[in-house]
Parts: C-alpha cells; sequence; structure tokens
C-alpha cells in the first residue's frame, strides 16, 4: 500500500511540476530543424508555459504570463503569437513580447460572453530577433458561466 501511494504522489508531483517536452527550442544557436535531444546549447531559448490550464468562465478574463527559459548569451527580443484560439476567446495583446532584459510576457486571457465551452490547446509561438522561432503549447479551459 505504501508503495502505491508513494507512485501515485510521484506521478501527482510530475503532473504538477510540468515538464517541456512540447517545447521546441529557438534562438540563433538553435538546430533546424531541432533534433529530438534536450537542448542546452548556447545561444537559444525555450517557450515556459503554465503547467495548468489557464481556467476561466464566459465572460471573465484572467491575467496570465508566459516566460523564456534563455541558456548562456541569449540575449534577443522575443514576440509570442498564438495559433488559433477557441471561438470567442482572445488575449491581450495579442502579440506580447518580452525584452532582452526580462524573462516574461504578461498578457490577459478572455472569454466573450458565447465564448466555446470545453479545453483547448493553443500553440505559443516565440520569434527572436534573430535566429529561429520556438514553440510550446498552452492549455485554456473554459467553462459555462
Amino acid at each position: 500500500m505504501k508503495t502505491l501511494i508513494t507512485a501515485v504522489a510521484s506521478i501527482a508531483l510530475l503532473g504538477l511540476i510540468g515538464c517541456d517536452h512540447n517545447s521546441q527550442p529557438g534562438g540563433p544557436g538553435a538546430k533546424t530543424p531541432p533534433d529530438k535531444t534536450p537542448s542546452h546549447a548556447d545561444n537559444t531559448f525555450k517557450i515556459d508555459t503554465p503547467n495548468m490550464a489557464v481556467s476561466l468562465k464566459q465572460g471573465e478574463s484572467k491575467p496570465t504570463s508566459i516566460s523564456l527559459k534563455k541558456q548562456h548569451n541569449f540575449d534577443e527580443d522575443v514576440t509570442l503569437s498564438f495559433g488559433t484560439l477557441p471561438q470567442g476567446v482572445t488575449i491581450d495583446p495579442a502579440s506580447p513580447a518580452i525584452k532582452h532584459g526580462s524573462d516574461e510576457a504578461k498578457f490577459t486571457v478572455k472569454a466573450a460572453d458565447d465564448a466555446a465551452i470545453g479545453d483547448f490547446t493553443v500553440q505559443v509561438t516565440g520569434t527572436p530577433t534573430h535566429g529561429a522561432a520556438a514553440s510550446n503549447t498552452m492549455k485554456i479551459s473554459v467553462s459555462k458561466k
């Protein structure tokens, strides 16, 4: 029984900590196409999205942030863009930027009164001033008002 509890607790902790297996590195030092090995190359970055879904009700808005995991020598501005959003969901500002001296972009996720209900996965792309873009996914969950 102790082993079962330990195993379940370990899996739950891993889920809370999250992992960036969907994250593709970007920046001047990134390989194109990216290889399948973990990237710790100089002059690269990865997008770190929230570990839990951004959960909101129809008609609500929630402040959210995305940060960068920068490797040695990466000093570029990065502009974020979002793939297809669920019907009635918007991001403000639509293309938040992370300046070279910062590690985080803050923005607001807004759901209209008639936003689509459900759990959605949105592609997030970070485009640096120079070099390859990086990508990851972010989960958004919209519930009924």
